[in-house]
């Protein structure tokens, strides 16, 4: 049988760890934008994860016509835009990655999912 005040301490353990877990789930993710990188070979546009957590990226470009979202395995890459078709160097300038771990996605600051074809300022990661 346990006592009032075992009891009591259980209760308060299991209220804290419950508020801690609330608070962390409502945070969101932490971005990984060091874990992914674009790679342009033989006039394919590819993104690269270096890291060993699948991630979900959103990308832009300066021009607005190359822009997209896709999922990439741990230490994986996908193809994005291939020869021919999509990205041009010259015509779209740079492109720029939002990377979240897989299961967040990137928004906006003030939280809107809707990332602009042209965007590259800040972001964060949300579940």
């Amino acid at each position: 049988m346990l006592t009032s005040n075992t009891r009591n301490r259980l209760l308060t353990m299991a209220c804290t760890v419950l508020f801690v877990g609330l608070t962390i789930a409502s945070a969101g993710a932490q971005e990984v934008s060091q874990c992914t990188r674009t790679s342009y070979e033989a006039g394919n546009l590819w993104i690269v994860n270096s890291c060993s957590v699948p991630v979900t990226v959103k990308f832009t470009s300066d021009s607005g016509n190359t822009y997209g979202q896709t999922d990439i395995g741990a230490d994986n890459r996908a193809m994005v835009s291939a020869s021919g078709v999509g990205y041009e160097p010259r015509r779209d300038g740079d492109i720029y990655t939002f990377t979240c771990p897989r299961g967040s996605l990137p928004v906006l600051p003030d939280g809107s999912p809707w990332i602009p074809n042209n965007y590259r300022g800040r972001y964060h990661c949300q579940r």
